[in-house]
């Protein structure tokens, strides 16, 4: 069994809009970039198999930082990995993740609208 990984960001020109910023921190089982809860696929006779649900990961510190690199706004991830980021200023910020057990990556941006996917953050 391969261990399971943990999707965070390595710090990187992504900004976002002043105001508020969301998302989920997650371990993404499969690899692909996107929260998945209750996937299954089909079996090879009838029915389906449930594949393993990704889970959000508590107590994971968000940051977020202006053009200067003084800090905006910081929150923890709650129990089920998502957070609720408030900055002030004039923005944008560029949004760090730490203190998490990095095990592994997923491909950034595979999420699209509307499907949480890796550390971009919903403002």
């Amino acid at each position: 069994m391969r261990p399971a990984s943990l999707r965070i960001d390595s710090l990187e020109d992504r900004t976002v809009p002043a105001s508020v910023a969301t998302g989920t921190v997650f371990t993404d089982f499969n690899r692909n970039g996107i929260l998945d809860a209750g996937s299954t696929l089909p079996n090879a006779g009838t029915g389906t198999v449930s594949l393993a649900n990704d889970i959000g990961v508590a107590g994971v510190t968000v940051t977020a930082y202006d053009g200067t690199n003084v800090i905006r706004g910081q929150t923890t991830t709650i129990a089920n990995g998502t957070y609720i980021l408030n900055a002030s200023g004039t923005g944008p910020y560029r949004i760090e993740f730490t203190g998490a057990p990095v095990v592994g990556t997923t491909a950034p941006n595979v999420g699209g609208r509307g499907r949480p996917s890796d550390s971009s953050p919903t403002a």
